[in-house]
């Protein structure tokens, strides 16, 4: 049995750093729908909802200390908060992208892992790989090789004139390499793609993957306005 993918990054949730300023995260299921977890700045209260391998909308954190999530249930006519999990998010952040994991079966409490979700680090023509998964894996693009441990990353830049990038994935296992992978990676103008290995989740009519890919696109929303100046 695999160990729980979340052991490669704990650690980088339990920094006691404060972020400095607000910041808009968005939210990514590990495992299945999430819906009924809050959180509040000053006296609202905003409910994350995000499904598995997909960006939720994008949200906004402007209070000190660590991002506390919630759900409210009702005890004796009185609306309760029961705290689902505590997350400190890395200091001077802009822009991040939360992953969440039940760390129970009745998916009472949770645990998460930031991701830098700024153009610094993710710059628009580009595919990042973060490997969550237990195994050590080697990658291909094209003709870039790139050797992965568990919770280490890569980004490479794409060619916006082409359609597809070649792709090829090998995990090592107690009996050597294993392809696990051979296709191609859509590449788009701008497209920025997130693609985070996990370890193979079981299904019901197939049989388990030694690993899961869960691909995410996106690009960076447009800068705001320039601020309007009086008199001009």
């Amino acid at each position: 049995m695999h160990p729980h993918p979340f052991i490669y990054f704990a650690t980088l949730v339990l920094t006691l750093v404060a972020p400095l300023h607000a910041f808009e995260f968005r939210v990514v299921s590990w495992n299945g729908e999430i819906t009924g977890l809050h959180f509040a700045t000053g006296r609202t209260s905003t409910e994350i909802v995000s499904d598995e391998g997909l960006f939720s909308r994008s949200y906004r954190w402007n209070e000190p200390g660590p991002l506390v999530l919630f759900r409210e249930i009702q005890q004796e006519d009185k609306t309760v908060r029961v705290t689902a999990a505590t997350l400190t998010p890395p200091p001077d952040a802009t822009r991040l992208i939360l992953v969440l994991a039940p760390t129970d079966a009745t998916r009472t409490t949770f645990t998460g892992l930031w991701i830098d979700d700024s153009a610094e680090a993710r710059p628009p023509q580009t595919i990042t790989v973060r490997n969550l998964s237990s195994l050590t894996v080697a990658l291909r693009f094209g003709a870039t090789e790139r050797t992965l441990a568990g919770n280490e990353a890569f980004t490479l830049p794409t060619d916006p004139g082409k359609r597809r990038v070649p792709f090829r994935m090998a995990a090592l296992t107690g009996q050597g390499w294993e392809v696990i992978a051979s296709s191609s990676q859509e590449v788009r103008p701008g497209r920025r793609t997130l693609i985070l290995l996990r370890n193979g989740h079981p299904q019901p009519s197939a049989a388990t993957e030694l690993i899961d890919m869960v691909t995410l696109n996106d690009r960076l929303p447009p800068p705001p306005p320039a601020p309007i100046v009086a008199g001009r």
